[in-house]
């Protein structure tokens, strides 16, 4: 997949444990989530979306465009766990690139657009 799938894609969205995976990085602070970022970028996608909401703390995602990291911070949900949010996330930084402007994934990831 990392070999084929991702030099094909614009946004990959992994979550940390996935990042993991890919990145062969153990990921536990925002730094790590960063360092994992930019290993894959390194596979060929144009963006990576690496979310943080496993990570103790108040959660922050990264985009990394292979230049500059945007960090993305977020609220905890209490009650139940939620299921879902990242692919919710992951939709709204979608539908700028099904509309045509690769400039703006970083307006689709807005919290606002959620």
């Amino acid at each position: 997949m990392k070999r084929f799938l991702i030099p094909k894609v614009l946004v990959i969205t992994p979550n940390a444990p996935e990042a993991e995976i890919l990145s062969g990085v153990g990921i536990r602070t925002l730094d790590d989530l960063k360092q994992a970022a930019a290993i894959i970028h390194e596979m060929g996608c144009r963006y990576v979306l690496a979310k943080g909401g496993h990570l103790e703390g108040r959660p922050v995602d990264v985009l990394f465009d292979g230049e500059s990291y945007l960090e993305l911070p977020g609220d905890r949900v209490e009650g139940s766990p939620v299921h879902g949010t990242g692919c919710a996330f992951s939709s709204c930084a979608d539908r700028e690139d099904c509309a045509g402007r690769h400039r703006s994934i970083r307006r689709g990831c807005s919290r606002k657009n959620l």
